[in-house]
């Protein structure tokens, strides 16, 4: 019993973070796309801005990749110390 409430914590946790994660992502987005129309008469900033962009979405991706394998790390873990018992 002990092990399904700590599945489940763990997907709660795993959920949460995903959801902050894509929030984050999504507040971050409209900003950046106010940005891109203020900027739409600058080529050379509206590039740079993009670049930001691409790399802040490539941040948001493997935060989320290290989060849900931290979870899987930590369920496995607790699964082989249930089974040792």
């Amino acid at each position: 019993m002990k092990l399904y409430i700590e599945i489940l914590f763990s997907i709660l946790l795993l959920a949460s973070g995903i959801s902050f994660i894509v929030l984050k992502h999504r507040k971050k987005a409209e900003k950046l796309k106010r940005l891109y129309t203020r900027l739409s008469n600058n080529r050379k900033e509206m590039l740079l801005a993009m670049q930001r962009a691409k790399l802040y979405k490539l941040v948001m991706i493997l935060s989320g990749v290290f989060l849900f394998t931290l979870c899987v790390c930590v369920l496995v873990n607790e699964h082989i110390i249930a089974i040792q018992w």
